[in-house]
């Protein structure tokens, strides 16, 4: 498939595509959040070097991105997520992309050590979306391509709030224990 069947795809799910710069997540356009390509000009927005990204949120029916920012997250996910059907990602980072349905769900960014850890990506940003070169060269590929689960709001905040604490406290332990082993290591060599 090409960037413009891509888009059209996306379109016709009734999600709002945009053009991103070519192997970028930057929008190519100014305005983009208004930006709305009509489907028989997408020929003139899209071209085959440009990414596909997508507005979230109120203008895609709720589409949602639960964005899944470290290793912990991508491997936790399965078992705090709710299931669905649309899933995309890329090799080094597969499966980090989690789409849901979800009325009225704010953006919520989760950081802990080491920078972010995951985030709801909703109404008023945009996520680049499979049919896109990533910037480190991987291309973005649908795992699962399906329907996005309907979920509401509240219960996928609690979900991913539970899905960062994990991650949060499987971190600090991991970083507690280098850190025991290291100062075990100091003092074991001043015997």
């Amino acid at each position: 498939m090409t960037t413009i069947d891509y888009a059209r795809e996306y379109l016709a799910r009734g999600w709002r595509a945009i053009p991103l710069r070519a192997g970028t997540k930057q929008p190519a356009t100014r305005g983009w959040p208004q930006l709305q390509v009509p489907p028989a000009e997408i020929e003139e927005y899209f071209t085959a070097v440009h990414n596909v990204g997508v507005v979230l949120g109120e203008c895609s029916g709720w589409l949602v991105d639960v964005d899944l920012d470290c290793l912990e997250a991508i491997a936790l996910a399965p078992r705090y997520l709710p299931w669905t059907g649309a899933v995309f990602g890329r090799p080094s980072a597969p499966r980090s992309h989690w789409l849901y349905h979800a009325p009225g769900l704010a953006p919520v960014k989760h950081s802990g050590p080491g920078g972010c850890i995951v985030e709801i990506r909703s109404t008023g940003q945009q996520t680049m979306f499979p049919g896109s070169a990533h910037p480190c060269g991987d291309r973005v590929e649908w795992a699962l391509v399906g329907s996005p689960a309907r979920v509401e709001a509240a219960q996928l905040t609690d979900r991913v709030l539970a899905l960062a604490e994990a991650c949060g406290s499987l971190k600090r332990g991991l970083a507690d224990s280098a850190a025991g082993r290291v100062s075990d290591r100091g003092s074991f060599a001043g015997r």
